[in-house]
């Protein structure tokens, strides 16, 4: 998804646990912005929301994920992120209660990341919607 959003003009910053090493070096070499920081530990994607129109928290898979996006969404009030996309086969009412709460327009990407073709398509169509 990052190349396609590269592709079409756009700026993309990518949170990455740990150096992942080869992959890392390929997407810093495409124009990917790199940051390291962490789901586990919220206060480290604080710096990485600066200057962000759209996040995408594309981590449906991830244990306690709603419990954390959460506590994410609650990070970008205060921040210049305008949009979130979702990746859930069954957003819950808390996410979309809190995006609503706070005015933050929320796109979700409800297929599969094991059919790749159909969850990128429905991905870059969630942040195509949210950018206009």
């Amino acid at each position: 998804m990052a190349s396609a959003l590269l592709s079409q003009g756009h700026a993309v910053r990518l949170a990455v646990t740990d150096s992942q090493g080869e992959v890392e070096g390929e997407l810093a070499a495409s124009g990917v912005d790199i940051w390291n920081g962490s789901t586990e530990r919220l206060a480290t994607l604080r710096g990485a929301l600066e200057g962000v129109a759209i996040a995408c928290w594309l981590m449906a898979d991830e244990p306690a994920g709603e419990q954390r996006v959460a506590s994410f969404i609650a990070q970008i009030v205060d921040s210049t992120v305008r949009g979130l996309v979702y990746e859930a086969a069954g957003c819950s009412s808390e996410v979309k209660r809190l995006c609503a709460l706070n005015a933050i327009p929320l796109a979700v990407v409800s297929e599969s990341p094991a059919e790749r073709a159909r969850w990128l398509s429905a991905a870059r169509e969630a942040v195509a919607s949210l950018i206009g």
